[in-house]
């Protein structure tokens, strides 16, 4: 428990951290959808590269109580 909440006060405090250096822009471009339709870039046409994971193994693999 006391492990848990120094953790989050050391990323609450990076996060400020890095805000206050001005390493996260304070007024990002908005993301839109390219003329052709099969990319996604930022308003400058700069290209927007989207990462994510899914947990398909997590219904696949797993019973229900190993889920949990």
């Amino acid at each position: 428990m006391r492990v848990q909440f120094v953790i989050r006060v050391c990323v609450l405090l990076c996060g400020v951290a890095v805000q206050a250096q001005g390493l996260v822009p304070r007024n990002p471009l908005r993301i839109v959808v390219s003329p052709n339709h099969r990319f996604l870039m930022r308003e400058d046409g700069s290209p927007f590269f989207y990462l994510t994971d899914t947990v398909w193994e997590l219904f696949h693999r797993l019973t229900y109580e190993e889920a949990e």
